[in-house]
């Protein structure tokens, strides 16, 4: 029977004429499958195909917005699904068979759309629609000629700037027209074009003249050292312009790598040390300042400014603070760390830092001092939850005490279930320490009494097997 047979078989055994006629027929009653022919079929492309495919994600575009345009949480992901498809069943066709005048134009056209488009984009599909356009770019370009290259290219860099286009969206294509375009031709036209933004950033006439504007200029620099880099620039050359704005963080990054690399490290801490100074009102700046510093004196061997640094850095760099405590350790034989141990803890340190090297040193009363203080101020669960495991048992009874406290205190704040569940959780850990079990039955006593019209707690107090 006809039907058994393979439909390559069918297709290889059919007359010619049936079978354009059969497809005809089929391509005027399913629009995907007329579609598919359009861009895999098709030589090239023409106006009126174009307008065409823009008409469908005009279509799409409307079909999930409201009457303003806006597309909601509840529409997004129908919205990126439909994309998706567009993709998959119009755009990667279309570049598949190197119809990259339609392709670009669909991109152009999406990019405009979405650049534009009022969305609650809680999980991100703008985002992913921008990873399609993105890849799409780098196979449209890889079968680009020269011309088109150049048309791409100035395109990107009108639209880069274009304020009809949401500032992510313009962020995306800086990205894209960054990743691409790597001819010679293209290196050299990008330096033109970054030359008029560093010049009317410099102004103020692009972004103002805050932080925006001050990152906006850093990224273009380097952007541009990158262009030189790869085009051969003298390396005298690329040094002046770093030089020129060593005053600004990855820049100066930039030019203490290179002194470094030299050995001319004196250089280069003169050149660290202009930066603080120039961004004392930047915490951030300034700690990773002193971390480039220490690299320098450790590399040097500037042994008495490095473990200096590393003391500052102990007090300072909040982030990494236990890896500057390990690398300061690091420094001294066993017969020397306690006396450079004395120094740090005398040095102020962040109390989670401090608990931490007492863990890591035995200092169990010390550790005891420093979580009784901390508890005097606060009462907190929370700080003995973290540390209670490492005063067990020495400091049993001192334990309940102040577990016994935070739950008298907490008990009065608390008004849902999930907070009840969560305080006899507490009630049952004070009843496993020797010192607790009474107190934890008395709690649990009390608060029988004296919160009996709260449901919900007496259910979770039932729980309990004491």
């Amino acid at each position: 029977m006809l039907v058994s047979m393979n439909y390559k078989e069918i297709i290889q055994n059919a007359d010619p004429d049936e079978l354009k006629t059969f497809v005809l027929n089929y391509a005027e009653t399913n629009e995907k499958f007329r579609t598919l022919i359009q861009c895999g079929l098709a030589s090239s492309g023409n106006a009126s195909q174009l307008k065409a495919f823009k008409n469908e994600i005009n279509y799409i575009f409307a079909r999930h917005g409201d009457n303003s345009g806006f597309i909601d949480y509840r529409s997004s992901s129908g919205f990126e699904r439909d994309v998706d498809g567009f993709f998959a069943g119009t755009i990667l066709p279309l570049l598949k068979n190197g119809q990259t005048e339609t392709a670009s134009g669909l991109l152009m056209h999406l990019i405009k759309k979405t650049g534009s488009l009022q969305i609650d984009d809680s999980d991100g599909c703008i985002s992913g629609i921008m990873d399609e356009i993105s890849e799409a770019w780098n196979t449209l370009l890889v079968q680009a000629d020269k011309k088109q290259t150049a048309e791409y290219r100035k395109w990107f860099e009108v639209n880069i700037e274009n304020d009809k286009i949401i500032d992510y969206i313009q962020d995306d294509l800086y990205r894209i027209y960054f990743e691409n375009f790597t001819d010679e031709e293209s290196l050299k036209s990008k330096i033109s074009w970054l030359d008029g933004r560093i010049e009317r950033t410099k102004k103020g006439e692009m972004y103002g003249s805050g932080w925006t504007n001050r990152f906006k200029l850093e990224t273009d620099i380097k952007q541009k050292i990158g262009c030189m880099q790869k085009l051969n620039y003298s390396r005298e050359e690329i040094f002046s312009l770093m030089s020129t704005y060593s005053e600004m963080p990855e820049i100066c990054t930039l030019l203490v790598d290179d002194y470094c690399g030299q050995k001319e490290y004196d250089k280069a801490e003169k050149l660290l040390l202009h930066l603080k100074e120039k961004n004392a009102m930047y915490p951030g700046i300034i700690c990773d300042a002193d971390n480039a510093l220490k690299k320098i004196y450790r590399e040097s061997g500037q042994k008495e400014k490095y473990i200096q640094m590393l003391q500052h850095l102990l007090k300072t760099d909040r982030r990494n603070n236990w890896d500057q405590y390990l690398e300061y350790k690091s420094l001294f034989q066993p017969s020397e760390w306690q006396t450079a141990l004395k120094e740090i803890l005398a040095l102020n340190l962040d109390s989670g830092l401090e608990n931490r090297i007492y863990i890591e040193e035995n200092m169990i009363d010390d550790l005891f001092r420093s979580v009784s203080a901390h508890h005097r101020k606060y009462h907190s669960l929370l700080e003995l939850d973290a540390y209670e495991k490492y005063l067990y048992p020495e400091y049993d009874r001192q334990i309940a005490d102040m577990y016994e406290e935070c739950l008298s205190d907490e008990i009065k704040r608390v008004s849902n279930r999930g907070q009840y569940k969560e305080l006899t959780g507490y009630l049952k850990k004070l009843h496993k320490y020797d010192s607790g079990k009474e107190k934890a039955a008395s709690l649990k006593q009390q608060w029988m009494q004296e919160y009996k019209r709260r449901p919900a707690l007496m259910e979770e107090l039932g729980k309990l097997k004491f």
